[in-house]
């Protein structure tokens, strides 16, 4: 049940990272390794813990990033970082 409703908001965060316009390069750059990551979690079975704290680190940083100007995206992560700490990654 965890697996399957982490796997859904990674899904659901990754389609809308892909649909932001972006044109500030920090923006882009941070919107694209989020992206890469919730790839490789999504796509594996049992996703490496470095890559899990690194994807952590970056959702928490990206956070602040995005809150003013992605709202509902910052909602998204949010919601990420706290299913992800609720199962102990």
């Amino acid at each position: 049940m965890a697996h399957k409703e982490t796997h859904k908001i990674l899904v659901e965060l990754k389609k809308q990272i892909d649909k932001l316009d972006l044109t500030d390069h920090e923006g882009k750059k941070s919107a694209e390794k989020i992206s890469e990551l919730i790839g490789a979690a999504v796509n594996s079975e049992e996703a490496e813990p470095e890559t899990n704290h690194e994807l952590k680190k970056l959702l928490k940083d990206s956070v602040l990033y995005f809150e003013v100007s992605h709202p509902t995206l910052t909602a998204t992560i949010n919601n990420v970082i706290n299913t992800l700490n609720n199962l102990g990654i």
